[in-house]
């Protein structure tokens, strides 16, 4: 019984991780994604198993690195999985300073980790930069989801809001 279950678990590991979300995807399902365990965990691994990825999945990968550490118990592991994820998300912008997607992922933790993290420092400069280029966001997903966030969210203003 526990070599079938053995073989489950392969067959089971090696067809999720041949199937990579593709960006449409992860921008669609962003925020589920975010606050299931399984799938975060999934999409983690998914995302770590990529050789060489694009600096726009390397923001997801580490932006999924980070929630990580919300599916731990364990304080070093956190800590852990925190400190890769923002050194990879910082890495990342600052040689793509121009994108908003990224900016955006970076914002959606920035307002959600603890204040003893912090890790909030960019929340207004990238607030403001993505409401400048809002109008000139493709509509393949992300738009709606920096609208539903923003709309949401405590760091815009009322005027901000009405703006989207």
């Amino acid at each position: 019984m526990k070599t079938l279950t053995f073989v489950a678990f392969i067959f089971y590991a090696s067809y999720a991780f041949s199937q990579l979300p593709s960006l449409d995807d992860l921008r669609k399902e962003y925020f589920m994604l975010l606050e299931n365990e399984k799938k975060c965990k999934e999409t983690y691994l998914q995302l770590s198993s990529i050789k060489n990825p694009s600096q726009l999945y390397s923001a997801y990968k580490a932006v999924f690195t980070m929630v990580m550490a919300r599916y731990t118990n364990n304080v070093v592991t956190k800590w852990s999985y925190f400190n890769q994820g923002r050194d990879l998300l910082e890495e990342v912008i600052k040689k793509n300073p121009d994108n908003v997607e990224m900016r955006f992922l970076r914002i959606t933790i920035q307002d959600n980790v603890p204040s003893i993290l912090s890790y909030s420092c960019n929340i207004d400069e990238d607030k403001n930069f993505i409401l400048s280029y809002y109008h000139t966001i493709p509509g393949n997903g992300l738009k709606e989801n920096i609208r539903t966030y923003f709309l949401k969210s405590a760091f815009c203003s009322a005027e901000e809001k009405k703006k989207l």
